[in-house]
């Protein structure tokens, strides 16, 4: 099973015996996907190939409609390299406003062999953009 270090709003997570904590399973899913989707493409140092990130914010301040038409490609585009962990049922468009935008990611896990396992779908929210 995969591991990793937790993290909340850009920070690690410490734990209640002060060490880092560290999560895995859906919460791990879900961390994963929030990363993709906030980061913009291309903006990492260290990749070189430029497909982690997305797309997303150039979505902020589009109307609705152009934004709820594009933001199921842009998340299916920067979630492509979890194609082997999960399997993607919908993308929704809940907030849109001249500073921000707020997809809702409907998704299943997908087991080792890639088959949809009995795990009923997760939800990710995230949002792009902010106030300043």
């Amino acid at each position: 099973m995969s591991w990793d270090l937790g993290i909340a709003n850009g920070d690690l997570v410490i734990s209640a015996s002060g060490d880092l904590s560290g999560i895995s399973g859906t919460d791990l899913l879900d961390q994963r996907i929030g990363i993709r989707l906030r980061l913009h493409r291309g903006e990492w140092v260290y990749d070189d190939n430029e497909v982690l990130g997305s797309q997303l914010y150039t979505l902020v301040g589009q109307t609705q409609q152009a934004a709820a038409q594009a933001a199921a490609s842009h998340v299916h585009n920067a979630l492509r390299e979890m194609s082997g962990d999960i399997g993607i049922d919908r993308v929704e468009v809940q907030k849109l406003d001249p500073r921000t935008i707020t997809c809702i990611v409907h998704y299943h896990v997908l087991d080792e062999s890639g088959a949809s396992s009995e795990q009923t779908a997760e939800i990710v929210d995230v949002t792009i953009g902010g106030t300043a």
